[in-house]
């Protein structure tokens, strides 16, 4: 064999070996990129296989809420028995308690009223109790005899427990109205007192500086030119029942010039 053919002999054998080599690494790479696909293809279905299904989760909440909503129903309900709505009513209101009455006297800590009730005296505690005046906070010394006040708190039995005071210099009460037709018992320059024709009875009014006395016309005459047994039409007000009512028009039914 001469060198010539040796030289290809083995050049030959050097690219068969090449050829079988490259063979083998690109049967591996084949096999690699496959199994990443084939890997790829598992993840992808599991992720399929563990999303939910929006429809069964739509169904799950709805089913949910239906749950939540019929406890809250019965709650409701439970709240809203008549019985319990009324008790609850009844303490509130009953708890609740307002008094209005007329400064008799103040005392360090207390003050002492008078209204169609009688008399109360009712422990203030300025430092816990609201106290105002015009819409102004002021002390419990600021208040004076002869003030109104309007007190609202809770009352526990017998116990009142004021919470605020509101205190004004006229009664907060509206006026009493009274009209009667009668005839003249007795006359003065403070106070009148009439025979009602209705009742039989005698009541005493008193004058006050905006009373106004008319004779039958309506003009303005003096009490002077009043006297008995002249029959009268009187309005007149008050604020407490138990005192004498406040003359507002004193009117005469017939001429008076046929008394003089």
């Amino acid at each position: 064999m001469t060198v010539k053919t040796y030289s290809r002999l083995t050049l030959s054998f050097l690219l068969l070996v090449t050829g079988i080599v490259a063979l083998v690494y690109f049967s591996k790479d084949l096999t690699a990129q496959a199994s990443v696909a084939e890997l790829a293809v598992t993840t992808d279905e599991l992720a399929v296989e563990l999303q939910p299904d929006p429809t069964e989760v739509i169904e799950e909440t709805t089913e949910s809420l239906e749950d939540t909503a019929e406890k809250g129903i019965e709650q409701v309900k439970k709240y809203l028995d008549a019985g319990r709505v009324q008790g609850v009513l009844k303490n509130m209101f009953d708890n609740h308690h307002g008094i209005v009455g007329e400064v008799q006297r103040i005392n360090d800590d207390a003050l002492t009223i008078k209204n169609k009730q009688g008399t109360t005296i009712l422990v203030i505690d300025d430092t816990t109790v609201l106290i105002t005046k015009d819409k102004t906070a002021i002390k419990l010394n600021d208040i004076a005899v002869g003030n109104w006040v309007t007190l609202l708190g809770y009352k526990d039995g017998e116990d009142f427990d004021p919470k605020v005071v509101n205190v004004s210099s006229n009664s907060p009460r509206p006026d009493t109205q009274l009209v009667l037709l009668g005839m003249i018992k007795e006359i003065t320059s403070k106070k009148v007192t009439i025979l009602d024709r209705a009742t039989g009875e005698e009541r005493t009014f008193v004058f006050t500086k905006s009373s106004s006395v008319e004779d039958v016309s309506g003009e303005e005459v003096s009490i002077s030119d009043f006297e008995e047994d002249v029959t009268v039409l009187i309005s007149a007000t008050t604020t407490d029942e138990t005192e004498d009512f406040d003359v507002v028009t004193l009117r005469s039914v017939a001429s008076l010039d046929d008394l003089r």
